[in-house]
C-alpha cells in the first residue's frame, strides 16, 4: 500500500476506509481511494461481491513510481483463486505506465476491466481487456463477466428539470462541487469539463482547467476538500466535516452557484454521521441564497451500503427530507448537474 492509499479490503477486512461490501468474485487493485469504493458499492448493489480490493495510492501510476504495486497486485489477484474477474482503476496515469500495465494485463489469463478515469481509451487493447471510463461502467461490465445474465443500467431520474431551472436568477449559471472523496470530484470534473470546457477544478493535471487553493471560484468549479492543501494540520473531510461545511456557506453567497455537488462517504473510518454532520450547513446555506433572491440546487451521493454502520438508508433519507436531491452513483453527480444547467 503505497503513498496516499486510503482504502483497501484484504480477506474481507477493510483498511483504511472500507465499506461493508459482499465477499465475491471481482477482484480491484485500485490507484484511487473512494474510486475504489465506489466500485465496491456499486458491485455490491449490482448482486455480485468483492474477492480482495487492493489498494495502491494515488501516486502509483505516476512516471516516478511506474505502476510498481499495480502489477504487484495484478499478479496476485491473477494467482488467487477466488478471482474470476480483475478491475483495474487509477486516476489520469502516465502514458507509459498506462502501457505497461494494459500489456501485463493482456497476459493475466482473466477477464481485465480497466478504468483510467480522463484518460482516452488506447489502441489495439489485449482480447481479454475491456476498457471503460466511469466507475459504474466498471462495475457493471465487471458484473456481467461474473453474472452473464445480470442486465445493469444507469439509473433515471424523474425531475422536473424546468421547475428547477425556473428557479434559478440570471446570474445562476454555474455548478459548484465541493467532495471529500478526490476520484469522486475527479470522475465528475472530466465528465462535465467534456460538456463544458469553463470547468475547473483542483484535481485538473492541465494549467488551463487547474484551480489553485485560495483562487475565487470561476465558471464550474469542482473541488476535492481532501487533497493535501486542504488537510495540511487537520483531519481529512471524509473524518470531520468542519472545513466543507465552511465552503459550503461561502458557495451561497456566490451569485453564479446555482447547483452544489456533494459526496457522502461512509463506511469503516468515516465519520459516524456525515450527512447529520452537514445537514444544518445545506439547509442554512439554501436559506441564505433564498434571502439574497436565489435557489440553491443541492445533488447528493451517499457512497456506501445499508450494511455500513451508519446505513445507507437513513443517510439518504436525511437528505431528501431536507429536500435535497440524491443520486444513485458518482457519475450521476456529473449527469444530472448538467441536465439541470442545460440551457
Amino acid at each position: 500500500m503505497g503513498p496516499d492509499c486510503g482504502t483497501a479490503i484484504i480477506n474481507g477486512v477493510g483498511l483504511c476506509f472500507a465499506n461493508d461490501v459482499t465477499q465475491g468474485s471481482i477482484g480491484i487493485v485500485g490507484a484511487s481511494g473512494t474510486g475504489s469504493q465506489e466500485l465496491s458499492v456499486q458491485i455490491d448493489a449490482l448482486g455480485a461481491g468483492i474477492s480482495q480490493l487492493i489498494g495502491v495510492g494515488g501516486r502509483d501510476l505516476s512516471e516516478r513510481i511506474g505502476g510498481r504495486m499495480m502489477l504487484d497486485g495484478m499478479a496476485m489477484l491473477a494467482e488467487d483463486p477466488e478471482t474470476e474477474v480483475i478491475v483495474l482503476l487509477s486516476k489520469q496515469p502516465h502514458e507509459s505506465v498506462a502501457n505497461t500495465v494494459l500489456e501485463r494485463a493482456g497476459q493475466l489469463g482473466k477477464p481485465v476491466v480497466v478504468c483510467f478515469i480522463g484518460a482516452d481509451k488506447p489502441n489495439n487493447l489485449p482480447d481479454n481487456v475491456t476498457f471503460v471510463d466511469n466507475t459504474f461502467a466498471a462495475a457493471a461490465t465487471a458484473v456481467k463477466s461474473v453474472c452473464p445474465q445480470a442486465n445493469p443500467r444507469p439509473a433515471v431520474y424523474e425531475l422536473d428539470y424546468q421547475k428547477i431551472k425556473d428557479g434559478f436568477s440570471s446570474t445562476q449559471t454555474a455548478i459548484r462541487g465541493l467532495f471529500c472523496g478526490g476520484t469522486v470530484c475527479d470522475e465528475v470534473f472530466h465528465v462535465i469539463k467534456k460538456a463544458d470546457n469553463n470547468t475547473f477544478s483542483n484535481n485538473a493535471k492541465d494549467c488551463e482547467h487547474k484551480f489553485t487553493f485560495g483562487d475565487t471560484q470561476k465558471g464550474n468549479c469542482l473541488i476535492d476538500l481532501g487533497a493535501d492543501e486542504y488537510t495540511q494540520g487537520r483531519p481529512h473531510p471524509m473524518i470531520d466535516p468542519t472545513i466543507r461545511n465552511g465552503e459550503i456557506l461561502a458557495v451561497a453567497q456566490d451569485p453564479a452557484a446555482a447547483v452544489l455537488l456533494l459526496d457522502f462517504e461512509l463506511g469503516f473510518g468515516s465519520h459516524e454521521d456525515p450527512v447529520g454532520a452537514a445537514l444544518e450547513t445545506v439547509i442554512q446555506a439554501q436559506e441564505d441564497a433564498a434571502q439574497a433572491g436565489r435557489q440553491l440546487t443541492v445533488v447528493a451521493y451517499v457512497l456506501g451500503t445499508d450494511n455500513d454502520v451508519q446505513g445507507k438508508k437513513e443517510q439518504v433519507s436525511k437528505l431528501t427530507e431536507a429536500g435535497v436531491i440524491v443520486v444513485e452513483s458518482a457519475i450521476d453527480l456529473a449527469s444530472v448537474a448538467l441536465e439541470i444547467v442545460k440551457e
